[in-house]
């Protein structure tokens, strides 16, 4: 009976050494799974920020395409009434080289009413 007493209670001392054990695992395991928790939390927190952040960059792009093509169209413009302004310059030349010419001839004929 004293055998089986010492038996029984080696069975115990091994199966509380396992059971003790098996706590360890466990808390480890828990510590773990925390740890891991607060990592995709985070992760999931930095995932939001770059979402954000690229979304303004996005709307950020918009408003610069839009930028652009509101300074092309206005390149346009300017160019438009830069060549306006030069073909009325020209033709403001072209009548004026007519005016001249006129007034050059009008001039020879005057002088040459005076010379006879």
């Amino acid at each position: 009976e004293k055998e089986e007493v010492d038996t029984k209670d080696r069975e115990l001392g091994s199966l509380k050494l396992q059971l003790d054990k098996v706590a360890g695992s466990a808390e480890k395991l828990r510590l773990d799974n925390e740890r891991k928790t607060r990592d995709l939390a985070q992760a999931h927190r930095e995932i939001h920020e770059l979402a954000e952040a690229a979304e303004a960059c996005e709307s950020h792009i918009v408003q610069l395409q839009g930028d652009l093509e509101r300074s092309k169209r206005d390149m346009k413009r300017t160019q438009a009434d830069y060549e306006a302004d030069l073909r009325a310059r020209h033709d403001e030349a072209a009548t004026l080289r007519i005016t001249l010419d006129n007034v050059e001839r009008e001039f020879a004929r005057a002088t040459k009413d005076l010379d006879t």
